[in-house]
């Protein structure tokens, strides 16, 4: 049991019914649940519901965290689902899985990660990963197998490949391009952003598949009246299930979807290959950073040459700026005067610099704060 967790299910195809919502409330005693959401949030506490079976009673998604390193995700597709024998080429039946449905086409995508997910960074804001993940069932139900194939190469980074003889399944289209939902899959499930850079060098573009109203009026025009009578009337007899299945139907049918390509790249390979990456670029950062201390500490060793040479010049602004510092009567102002009692010392010697200490200190000698920090300035 983790001190934090939190479990929430996603309506995404259609809002759950009556009875649906009733099985949903003998699921947990304290969650939100309505027709499109059920969450809780748990404090030393756990959830003890039917994860599968709330799935198959009306809700397309499931998020379980915990800051333990839960990282539970799931997905329903319905009957109708054309890419079954697609996503199971990304299954290891341990942490990715796929349960088919007993009738249909329908099943479920499990992505569950064990072991060193024990040890992972904790996530922030929680409670926006099921609406972030929304789009990963969007694509996956379009046959955009992005989301499974970045969730495959995370557990690759988690467990070492056996031999060379295991290969990397299909890539999909478009890694290269950037997507919030991925992105924020990618935290979720701690991808190595060196095993997915190398991973992308096989990707092929994606094309745009978004539907606006003008690609949706060009299928329009292309759509004969009978069929659209029929679709018409799907729409106004199942308003809340429809219009979304429509658009898939119209998406599908205008955008195939791009086949992955396939990989004859060894996992051992890839993850060694990744592991240099990783070495170069740390080393990269670690120059980058050497150099911008360098520059750092030139600009601050010129800026010091310049003091000393304005004090050398004229150091009476110097010897003002000590005298009001002394009258502020406060620890950071007899800092500031130390300090400027050191620049003296170098631009002038230790001579003129005692002198003027030794004038402070008959001046002030019951200030000892004063005194302690011209002491430690000039002995320093």
């Amino acid at each position: 049991m983790s001190e934090y967790q939190w479990v929430e299910f996603r309506a995404i195809e259609s809002p759950l019914d009556r009875e649906a919502i009733e099985f949903m409330h003998t699921q947990s005693s304290r969650a939100e649940i309505d027709q499109w959401r059920f969450a809780n949030e748990y404090h030393y506490g756990d959830f003890h519901g039917d994860a599968l079976e709330m799935l198959r009673r009306g809700y397309d998604l499931h998020v379980h965290y915990s800051n333990f390193g839960n990282r539970t995700l799931y997905f329903r597709f319905h009957d109708g689902f054309q890419f079954a024998e697609l996503v199971d080429q990304y299954t290891d039946d341990e942490q990715i899985s796929w349960q088919s449905d007993e009738k249909g086409s329908g099943g479920m995508l499990m992505i569950t990660p064990d072991g060193a997910m024990e040890m992972a960074e904790e996530i922030w804001d929680p409670e926006t990963l099921a609406s972030d993940f929304v789009p990963l069932w969007e694509m996956i139900n379009r046959g955009d197998m992005r989301p499974v194939y970045l969730a495959y190469l995370a557990l690759c980074t988690w467990f070492d490949a056996e031999d060379d003889n295991d290969l990397e399944p299909p890539v999909p289209a478009g890694l290269k391009q950037s997507h919030p939902s991925l992105d924020r899959l990618c935290v979720y499930l701690e991808v190595d952003i060196d095993l997915l850079d190398l991973a992308s060098e096989a990707s092929s573009e994606l094309q745009d598949q978004s539907l606006n109203s003008e690609r949706i009026g060009e299928w329009l025009k292309s759509q004969d009246h009978e069929p659209m009578r029929a679709m018409l009337q799907r729409v106004l007899c199942n308003p809340h299930e429809e219009p979304q299945r429509l658009l898939r139907e119209i998406a599908a049918e205008l955008h195939s979807p791009i086949a992955p390509t396939e990989s004859r790249r060894s996992l051992r390979e890839m993850r060694r290959q990744a592991d240099e990456r990783t070495i170069q670029r740390k080393e990269a950062i670690e120059a980058e950073n050497a150099r911008k201390k360098a520059e750092v500490e030139r600009l601050a060793r010129k800026i010091h040459e310049n003091q000393i040479q304005s004090i050398t010049k004229d150091p009476n602004p110097t010897l003002l700026r000590i005298e009001k510092a002394i009258e502020e009567k406060n620890r950071p102002a007899y800092e500031r005067a130390a300090s400027d009692l050191k620049l003296l010392q170098e631009a002038f010697g230790h001579v003129y610099a005692g002198a003027k200490a030794d004038e402070i200190r008959s001046k002030y000698s019951n200030r000892p704060a004063l005194l302690a920090e011209i002491r430690k300035a000039l002995e320093g």
